[in-house]
């Protein structure tokens, strides 16, 4: 799918975010680069979630941990790699242990510049 705005073609779209070990950050930059990737940005997050351990039973509360600290990972890249790159993603990432983390893939609906509010081709 491509919409025109200010009269300039641009191809679809997705953002992938990851939420990975901080420890497998580097495996995943290597692995991005390898497939000369448009970029990416990191934050370092903390969070919880409700996975249960292999038994089944919830692995933590507020009274043993609180959260967790995960690296939130953004990419930005065109519809057609977004497939590659986020298995990629999670490939470098996995350890094969709870709490890996997860991928997502969503659409973006625009694209243009701060300074000059132009829209551009995300493939230059």
């Amino acid at each position: 799918m491509s919409f025109h705005t200010n009269q300039v073609q641009v191809q679809a779209m997705n953002m992938i975010i990851a939420y990975i070990r901080p420890n497998m950050k580097e495996s995943v930059v290597e692995r991005l680069r390898q497939l000369h990737a448009p970029g990416a940005s990191f934050t370092d997050v903390e969070g919880f979630g409700l996975e249960p351990d292999a038994s089944g039973q919830q692995s933590y509360d507020e009274h043993i941990t609180p959260y967790t600290r995960k690296v939130k990972l953004e990419v930005v890249c065109l519809e057609d790699r977004a497939d590659e790159i986020a298995r990629a993603i999670a490939d470098a990432a996995s350890t094969g242990h709870r709490g890996d983390g997860k991928v997502y893939v969503l659409p973006v609906q625009a694209r243009f510049d701060i300074r000059s509010f132009a829209t551009d081709d995300l493939s230059t």
